[in-house]
Parts: structure tokens; C-alpha cells; sequence
């Protein structure tokens, strides 16, 4: 298909659209064609392979898209994880979210890979990825030893926390049903309420009936966030 533009009598030559498309069309093929051979370069796969030359880098990307960016790396056969603070477990109207932990380092994303040009490439190519500590050509390597401090950090966090809890929970063994008890712990601490029934699962639960405004409501409860009055 060729078209051919005249006006007031004058003619130009004529340019083909068909061929045209074509070529932008090829050239976009082309241009994904490249884009997945080159984040397949920073995949899994090459890491297994070549475990002694893999190493930790320090992705930068848009804020609050860690989550987005660490999905579309696992989606593409890629290592990454996003450094986190506990989870927390939300608790309203008797209904519980467990929201997952803030990241320590917002705004980064650690991805494993084998360094190469083609691999970091791959990685800018990445929806919401905006650069590379260090610059792909030098990156900077994040050392293991700094990923497993953070590890034992946060565990040594939730094994208190656990210390605690069963703490708490031996403090609480004489509470009975129909005991009177207070609420520690969470958006109902201070309340008063009644115990309507006592969980044996290894994490205790107890059922309790509160009151707001003269109004009465249950709520599930952990056994250590009660004390008895």
C-alpha cells in the first residue's frame, strides 16, 4: 500500500505504510526478544550454575513498589527479596489481618544474580526499577554477612517475643471461663471483659465478650494478652 500527498498540485514521493508498520513492529519483536534474553542473564538458572560467582546487589525503585518489583523478578525466574520488619497482626471487630512488615530499606530491592552487563540491563528494564547501587557497571555487592545479621536480628525479635508470650501464658494459666479479665494488648486494650471459652492450640486463644457503649461484642484474643482482675 502506498499513499502519495499532493497539494495544490504539487506531488511528493510516495512512502510505503505497510512496510513501514512492519518495521516498527519487527523492531519492537526485536527490541522484547533482547529484553528477555538479557533479564534471563540475571535469572536463577545462571546462579545455579555458577553459585561462586553469583553475588547480592542493591536495586533502587520507585517507593512503596518493593512488593510489585520482588513479584515481577520471581516472575521472571529471578532471586530478589525485600528486607523486612515483623508482620503485624491487625485486630478490629473481632475480625484479624496479619499486614506483612514494612520494608527496613525502603525503596531497595536486593536481587542475587551473576554480575553482567546483559544481567543488570536486564534488571533496568524491569517495571518500577530506577538504577543500581554503585551503577550496573560497578555495582556495589552487598556482603552475606550483612543479609544474615539483619536475619538474626529480626529472629532474635520474634524469639522474644515468644519468651514472652509463654511468659505471659504461664502468668494466665489459672484464668477459667466466666473469669473477668482486661485486655492488654491491641486497639481493645483496657477493656473489661467476660471469658467465654479457652483454645489448646500452642498459640492459647480465649473468646471473650466485651462491652463499648453498652453494647456487647466478642472478640478472639490471645490467653497473653489478658491479665486477670
Amino acid at each position: 500500500m502506498t499513499m502519495q500527498h499532493k497539494r495544490n498540485g504539487i506531488s511528493g514521493d510516495p512512502f510505503v505504510i505497510r512496510a513501514y508498520a512492519q518495521f516498527k513492529q519487527d523492531k519492537a519483536i526485536n527490541e522484547r526478544r533482547i529484553k528477555i534474553s538479557e533479564i534471563a542473564m540475571a535469572g536463577k538458572r545462571i546462579t545455579d550454575e555458577n553459585p561462586k560467582l553469583a553475588a547480592w546487589f542493591l536495586v533502587q525503585v520507585t517507593g512503596g513498589r518493593e512488593s510489585t518489583v520482588d513479584k515481577l523478578l520471581g516472575d521472571e525466574h529471578v532471586e530478589g527479596l525485600v528486607l523486612r520488619e515483623e508482620e503485624q497482626i491487625l485486630v478490629r471487630r473481632g475480625r484479624k489481618w496479619t499486614v506483612p512488615g514494612r520494608p527496613w530499606l525502603p525503596g531497595f530491592v536486593l536481587v542475587r544474580c551473576v554480575p553482567s552487563a546483559a544481567a543488570f540491563r536486564g534488571l533496568l528494564g524491569v517495571a518500577h526499577v530506577t538504577g543500581v547501587v554503585g551503577g550496573w557497571e560497578k555495582p556495589y555487592r552487598v556482603p552475606n554477612e550483612s543479609i544474615n545479621q539483619f536475619n538474626a536480628m529480626m529472629q532474635m525479635k520474634i524469639d522474644e517475643r515468644e519468651r514472652l508470650r509463654l511468659e505471659q501464658e504461664a502468668k494466665n494459666a489459672g484464668i477459667k471461663v466466666r473469669d473477668k479479665v482486661r485486655i492488654r494488648l491491641g486497639p481493645l486494650a483496657g477493656f473489661v471483659a467476660t471469658v467465654l471459652s479457652i483454645g489448646k492450640g500452642q498459640v492459647k486463644r480465649c473468646k471473650v465478650r466485651y462491652k463499648c457503649n453498652g453494647r456487647e461484642g466478642d472478640a478472639n484474643v490471645p490467653l497473653a494478652n489478658l491479665e486477670a482482675i
